[in-house]
C-alpha cells in the first residue's frame, strides 16, 4: 500500500478523497501521496513521488458529465456553477491542465532552492467521475490529452491505472534524459521539505512497477579494462577504445607486442591532437596551434598518459581472447586471469585497479607502502565515486571530506583534484568539471586540526564557544598560568606544612614550572582531556622524597587546565593543542550527538583520510563516530611501518582500532608496487626490513614486516630501473670510518661521488636528469645535526638547503622585511635608514662600504651624534635610496619621504608590496644564484599570505606591523618556509633535513651520516610522559634534574623504562624505514667502525 503523508484521508473532498483511497490501494510502500501541501502560496490537490521516476502532480476534477457545459476556444472548459448561499446557477471556464502545470513549476523551483537539483516533475488530470465516452463526448481532448488524464475506468483496476500512468512516463522519458535521475536518496531529500520529521529508516526503496519504462540517462562506462589480441579485428578494437577514450573513458588496455601498443597509441594521440590538445606528463593542456611538443609517453613495453594506460604483456598466450571489464566488474575468470598476469609481468597495477573502483557502499581500507601511488589512488577513487552518483558533480564537492596530515598535503591534494578533473574537461568538454572544479576550494580538504575546529564551531555551544571561533597557538598565557597557579599552591603548603616545603620538592620552582608545561604539552599532542584528569591517574610516586612533587603535580596539572580553557573561553579561542579532546568532548555530549544526526543528509558522502598511522585513539574515535553520525562511508590509506609520530600519540595498531576484521562493512587492501625506488635498491633494502622484522625486543616486532612476498608482507615490488650497468657499490654503499671526528669529511667526499655517479648515470642513459632525481639528501634525526652539517658546508664553499622547521621568521626574508619596515616607521633615523641601506633592497649603485666610512667620520670623537650630524648622515641615506628607486614608474615612488607619506593614505601592506616590486630585494639576494632568488621571492609571499592571516590588512599601521614581525622573530614563530622544486634545473641540490621534513619526499640520492647513535636509549630530556589509554587513561611520568651536580630522578609507578626503550627502539626502526624509502636511486650510510649495541648502523644489511 502506497504511503500516505498527512493527518487526515477524509476531507469531504470526495473526488480527492476516492482518488488517494485508489492510488493507496494499487501502488506499493514505496510510493508516497502528499495532498493540498504549500507550495510558494499555492496549493496542489495530490502529488505521488514515484520512486526512481519522479514527481506527478494530479488536478483531481470530480465533475459529473451534466456539470460540464462545453469547450470553449479549445483552450477552457465551461462548467455549471451553484451558488452555496443563494442557490444561483452560472457558469465557470476553467482549464485543469494550465492549473496542474502551474504547480509543476513551483514545485519544480522549490526542490531546486532546497536541493539543487531538477528531477522529472509533470502534471496529470484525474476526472474520477468521467468515462472515455463521456471524455469524448464532451470533446475534452483538446484542453486534457488523454494520455496525460486518469478517467473513471483507469481508477477501477490496478492494471488500467498502472498501464495509464506508465504511458505518461514513457511522454516524458526524453525530458527526463537532461534532468536529474530521482534517485532513492534524492527522493529521500524531497520529502524532507515535506516532512522535516523523516528518518533516514523510513526509506522502502524497492524495485517499482514503472521503473522498467524509466531507465535513467544513459552514460558512457567509467572505465574499461580491456585485453586486445593481435588478430584481424585488433585495430577496430583499438579504434573503438580511442573512440570511448574521446568521450572521457578511463582505459587500461593490455596488448601482446609493441606494434601494437604503437598502434594504440597513435589512436590516442590521435584524439588529442584533434581536439586541440597536448600531452604534458601525465597531464593535457590546450594547443591549437599545434606548437606544443609531446612529451615522451611510451617507456618500453608501457605508455601512460591522462585517463589511459597500456602496457604489452610479454609472451602473451596466443589462447587468449579479446575480453574487457566494464567499471571494474569482474565479470570473467579469463579476464580477471589476464589482469592478474599483467600485475605480474607489466606495471600495470591491479590492487590498484581494485581500489579504485570498490563497492562505494563499502568503508574501505588501503595499507599503501612507500612510494606505491596512494595519492593517485586517492584522486581516481574521488573520481569513480563522483562517476557513481546519479547527480551533478558540483554537488560531489559538498559530499567529499579528506583529512591530510598536514597542511602541505591539504593544498597538494587540491591542486593535484583540480589538474585531475581539468584534464577530464580538457578531454570532453564536459562543463559539469569546470563547476567541480570552483567549487574545490570550498572542499573540506584540510588537517584533522582545521576540520575539528568547523565541528567545535557547530557543536561548540554546549561548552561555551561562539560561531566565531578563533584558533591560538600561544603559550605565553599557559605558562603565566603555570606559574601564577603553582606559585599559590606552594603559598598554601608552606602555611600548612613549614617554609622548608619548597626544599622538600627536590627541584626549583622554575624547574618544576617548565616539567608542568611539558607535561601538558604532552598530553595535549595525544589528545588527552586534562581537564578531566584526577590524582588517581597519575598513580603513586615511586622515588625516594618525590612525594610532594607528585601530589603537586598531579593537583595543580587539572586545575592549570581548566583556568587555561576558561581563559580562551571567555575569548571565544580554542587553544591548537587542546583541540582533539574539545572535539571528543564535543561529540560525546548527547545534545550534541542529536544535532548530528539531524544533520544527515540522506546522501552518500564520503571521508577520505590520508596517513591514518599517524592518527591517535581519540582522533581513529572522533572520526569514525563522526562517520557513523553523518554516515559517511569512510577510505583510510596509510602504512604502519610508517608511523613515526609517537610523540603525538601515533601507533602502529592504528587500523586495529576500526574493527574491520569480519566486518561485511569494511574491505581491505594492499599496495606494494612501489613507482619511486630502484628495482635493485628495493631488494636490497629487503635484507633490512626482514631482518628488522625478525627482531622482537620486548617481545615485540622491531618493524612490521613479513619478509615473504605478498601484500601482508610488506615486501615492495620494484618497478623503476634507474642502475643498469652501475656496480652495486656504486649505488648502495656503507662508508666506514674510525673516529668521530671522521664523520664530516667523509660526509662531504660522499656528496662529491654522489655528484660523479649523478654525471655517470646522465653519459650512461644519454639524457639528462632533472627534478628530484638531481637532488642529494642528508638525512638527520636531529636539527643540532643539520645545522652542524649546514656549517661545514658554508666553511667548504656549498651551498646546502636545510628546513628543520618553523624556519621562516629565522630567514633572510623575514628579517629584511623588518628592516623595510623599520625604516618606514623611523623614516628619518640614520640607524635605521643605514640598517635598510645594508640590507638587500639596495643595490649595486650604492657603495656600502663608503656609507660605512663616512658613518665612522661623522661619529669618530663623540659619544653621542648631534641633531645635524643626524640630519646630515639620513639626508645622505635617504639620497642612496631614490637613485634605487629611480627606476620606479610615476614621480611619487621615486621619492622615500613621498612614499612614507602613502603610509597615511594607503594600506601598508600595498605600500610594502609595492616596494618589494620596485627593489626587488630577492637579486641583490640571490646576485648568479636563480635557486637561491626564486627561494626568497616565494618566502616573501608566504610572510605577505602570513600576515594577511594574522592583521587585518586595511586598518593596519606601520607601528603594529613592526610589533607583529618583531614578535614573530624574536619569539621563533613556528612557521615553515617554503622550498623551490628542483624541475628543470641542471643544478644538483642538496638538502640536509630531518626524517620527519622528508616524509612523503624522495630524492635521487639518500645520505645518513649520523647512524652510530644508540636507537635504545632515553632521550635526554628533563621529562618524559607516557599515556595508556583504556577505560581510565593512566598517566605515567619520569623527570630527571641536576640537584647541586647529582642527578636526580623523580618518576611515578606506571612509567615503565623498559617499555619505553622498547618503544623507543621500534620507532627508530620505523624511521629508518621511512629514511631509506625517500631514495630513488641510491643510499649510503656512515658507520662507525667497532660500535655495537642498537643503532641505525647495526640494522642496515651491508654490502657482503
Amino acid at each position: 500500500m502506497a504511503k500516505f503523508i498527512g493527518s487526515d484521508l477524509h476531507t469531504g473532498n470526495w473526488g480527492e478523497d476516492y482518488f488517494i483511497e485508489k492510488l493507496m490501494e494499487y501502488l506499493d510502500d514505496t510510493y508516497v501521496i502528499y495532498r493540498n501541501r504549500p507550495i510558494f502560496g499555492a496549493q496542489f490537490d495530490v502529488a505521488l513521488f514515484a520512486p526512481r521516476v519522479g514527481i506527478i502532480i494530479f488536478e483531481v476534477k470530480a465533475w459529473k458529465p451534466d456539470t460540464i457545459k462545453c469547450v470553449k476556444n479549445g483552450d477552457s472548459i465551461v462548467i455549471k456553477t451553484v451558488n452555496l448561499d443563494t442557490g444561483e446557477v452560472g457558469e465557470a471556464e476553467e482549464n485543469p491542465t494550465n492549473q496542474a502545470r502551474g504547480y509543476v513549476y513551483k514545485m519544480r523551483n522549490k526542490i531546486r532552492q532546497k536541493t539543487g537539483k531538477t528531477p522529472l516533475v509533470y502534471s496529470m488530470v484525474c476526472f474520477p467521475n468521467l468515462t472515455r465516452s463521456d471524455y469524448d463526448k464532451k470533446g475534452i481532448e483538446p484542453v486534457c490529452e488523454i494520455e496525460e488524464t486518469l478517467l473513471k475506468e483507469d481508477l477501477e483496476s490496478r492494471a488500467a491505472m498502472i498501464t495509464k500512468l506508465n504511458k505518461s512516463v514513457t511522454n516524458h522519458r526524453a525530458a527526463a534524459r537532461y534532468l536529474t535521475p530521482f534517485t532513492d536518496n534524492l527522493m529521500f531529500r524531497v520529502r524532507q521539505i515535506f516532512e522535516t520529521d523523516l528518518k533516514l529508516e523510513d526509506q522502502t526503496i524497492k524495485n517499482t512497477d514503472l521503473v522498467e519504462y524509466m531507465t535513467p540517462p544513459s552514460k558512457e562506462a567509467y572505465s574499461i579494462a580491456a585485453y586486445i589480441p593481435n588478430d584481424h579485428s585488433a585495430l577496430e578494437s583499438i579504434k573503438e577504445l580511442a573512440r570511448q577514450y574521446s568521450l572521457g573513458t578511463k582505459l587500461f588496455v593490455l596488448v601482446p607486442d609493441n606494434t601494437m601498443l604503437k598502434a594504440l597509441q597513435n589512436e590516442i594521440l590521435s584524439v588529442i591532437t584533434s581536439k586541440g590538445l597536448a600531452v604534458n606528463g601525465l597531464d593535457l593542456e590546450i594547443d591549437f596551434t599545434g606548437d606544443k611538443k609531446t612529451t615522451k609517453m611510451t617507456v618500453g613495453d608501457s605508455f601512460n598518459i591522462f585517463n589511459c594506460a597500456a602496457y604489452v604483456i610479454p609472451d602473451a598466450d596466443p589462447a587468449w581472447k579479446h575480453c574487457s571489464l566494464i567499471n571494474g566488474e569482474i565479470s570473467s575468470i579469463e579476464a580477471e586471469k589476464i589482469l592478474r598476469e599483467a600485475d605480474r609481468h607489466t606495471n600495470f597495477n591491479f590492487d590498484q585497479y581494485l581500489v579504485e573502483h570498490a563497492n562505494i557502499e563499502n568503508n574501505v581500507i588501503v595499507r599503501a607502502g612507500a612510494g606505491t601511488g596512494k595519492t593517485h589512488t586517492m584522486i581516481s577513487r574521488i573520481a569513480y565515486i563522483c562517476y557513481k552518483q546519479n547527480c551533478a558533480m558540483k554537488e560531489m564537492a559538498s559530499r567529499i571530506v579528506m583529512i591530510t596530515f598536514t597542511d602541505d598535503a591539504a593544498n597538494q591534494m587540491e591542486e593535484k583534484i583540480k589538474q585531475h578533473f581539468n584534464n577530464y574537461y580538457l578531454l570532453t568538454g564536459n562543463s559539469d568539471c569546470l563547476a567541480f572544479i570552483n567549487m574545490i576550494e570550498g572542499m573540506q580538504i584540510s588537517t584533522i586540526h582545521s576540520y575539528a575546529k568547523k565541528i567545535i564551531t557547530a557543536l561548540g555551544m554546549e561548552f561555551g564557544y561562539g560561531e566565531e571561533l578563533s584558533v591560538t597557538s600561544g603559550d605565553y598565557k599557559l605558562r603565566q598560568i603555570i606559574s601564577e597557579t603553582v606559585d599559590a599552591y606552594i603559598v598554601e603548603k608552606q602555611w600548612k606544612k613549614g617554609a622548608d616545603y619548597v626544599r622538600k620538592l627536590g627541584m626549583p620552582i622554575y624547574q618544576i614550572n617548565k616539567s608542568i608545561f611539558t607535561m601538558i604539552t604532552r598530553l595535549h599532542n595525544q589528545s588527552v582531556d586534562v581537564a578531566s584528569l584526577r590524582p588517581e591517574n597519575f598513580g603513586i610516586s615511586i622515588s625516594e622524597g618525590g612525594e610532594d612533587l607528585h601530589d603537586l603535580i598531579t593537583t595543580v596539572v587539572p586545575v592549570i587546565e581548566k583556568q587555561a580553557e576558561d581563559y580562551f573561553r571567555n575569548g571565544n579561542r580554542l587553544h591548537l593543542s587542546n583541540m582533539m579532546s574539545m572535539l571528543d568532548q564535543c561529540i560525546r555530549n548527547k545534545e550534541n550527538v542529536q544535532r548530528l544526526l539531524r544533520m544527515q543528509t540522506g546522501r552518500p558522502q564520503f571521508m577520505f583520510v590520508d596517513e591514518f598511522q599517524d592518527t591517535d585513539d581519540v582522533q581513529i574515535e572522533a572520526l569514525t563516530k563522526i562517520a557513523s553520525l553523518l554516515q559517511y562511508k569512510l577510505f583510510v590509506v596509510g602504512d604502519v611501518k610508517q608511523c613515526i609520530y609517537r610523540f603525538r600519540g601515533a601507533q602502529e595498531n592504528a587500523f586495529e582500532q576500526l574493527d574491520y576484521k569480519d566486518n561485511e562493512n569494511w574491505k581491505l587492501y594492499s599496495l606494494v608496487k612501489n613507482y619511486r625506488t630502484d628495482k635493485e635498491l628495493l631488494d636490497l633494502f629487503h635484507n633490512s626490513f626482514s631482518g628488522m622484522g625478525m627482531s622482537y625486543p620486548g617481545g615485540e616486532q622491531l618493524l612490521i614486516y613479513g619478509g615473504e612476498d605478498g601484500a601482508e608482507s610488506g615486501r615492495l615490488k620494484g618497478t623503476r630501473s634507474f642502475n643498469k650497468a652501475l656496480q652495486r657499490s656504486d649505488y648502495y654503499k656503507e662508508i666506514t670510518i674510525t673516529d668521530e671526528k671522521d664523520r664530516l669529511p667523509a660526509l662531504f667526499r660522499e656528496i662529491e661521488r654522489q655528484k660523479s655517479l649523478l654525471q655517470k648515470r646522465e653519459q650512461k642513459s644519454g639524457k639528462k636528469l632533472t627534478g628530484r632525481h638531481k637532488e642529494i639528501a642528508i638525512l638527520v634525526r636531529e636539527n643540532w645535526q643539520a645545522e652542524t652539517i649546514k656549517k661545514e658546508g658554508k666553511n667548504r664553499g656549498i651551498d646546502i638547503f636545510t628546513n628543520t622547521g618553523g624556519d621562516l621568521y629565522m630567514s633572510e626574508p623575514a628579517l629584511d622585511m623588518l628592516t623595510l619596515a623599520n625604516a618606514l616607521l623611523h623614516y628619518d633615523e640614520a640607524d635605521y635608514l643605514y640598517s635598510f641601506v645594508s640590507s638587500n633592497f639596495i643595490g649595486g649603485s650604492v657603495s656600502k662600504g663608503q656609507l660605512f666610512m663616512q658613518r665612522e667620520k661623522d661619529n669618530k670623537n663623540t659619544w653621542k651624534k648631534t641633531k645635524a650630524q643626524e640630519i646630515t648622515q639620513a639626508k645622505t641615506l635617504v639620497d642612496a635610496i631614490n637613485r634605487e628607486l629611480s627606476v620606479a614608474d610615476g614621480d611619487t615612488w621615486k621619492d622615500w619621504n613621498k612614499i612614507v607619506l602613502k603610509l597615511r593614505t594607503m594600506p601598508v601592506l600595498q605600500v610594502l608590496r609595492k616596494l618589494y616590486q620596485i627593489l626587488k630585494p630577492w637579486v641583490n639576494c640571490g646576485k648568479d644564484n636563480i635557486r637561491k632568488r626564486s627561494s626568497y621571492k616565494l618566502n616573501v609571499e608566504l610572510l605577505f599570505e602570513e600576515l594577511i592571516r594574522s592583521v587585518n590588512a586595511d586598518s593596519v599601521s606601520i607601528n603594529s606591523l613592526v610589533d607583529v614581525l618583531k614578535a614573530n622573530i624574536v619569539s621563533q614563530k613556528n612557521v615553515d618556509s617554503r622550498e623551490i622544486e628542483n624541475t628543470e634545473s641542471d643544478e644538483v641540490i642538496i638538502r640536509c633535513v630531518s626524517v620527519h621534513k622528508a616524509k612523503g619526499l624522495e630524492y635521487g640520492a639518500v645520505i645518513l651520516p649520523y647512524c652510530s647513535y644508540a636507537i635504545d636509549r632515553m632521550k635526554r630530556t628533563d621529562m618524559n610522559v607516557s599515556v595508556f589509554s583504556g577505560e581510565n587513561v593512566r598517566i605515567g611520568y619520569q623527570i630527571k634534574f641536576d640537584v647541586d651536580h647529582m642527578k636526580a630522578t623523580y618518576q611515578n609507578d606506571i612509567f615503565d623504562e623498559g617499555i619505553e626503550k622498547n618503544e623507543r627502539m621500534r620507532e627508530e626502526a620505523r624511521i629508518l624505514y621511512v629514511a631509506m624509502t625517500r631514495a630513488m636511486s641510491s643510499f649510503s650510510w656512515i658507520a662507525l667502525e667497532g660500535r655495537q649495541g642498537n643503532c641505525w648502523q647495526n640494522l642496515i644489511w651491508g654490502e657482503q
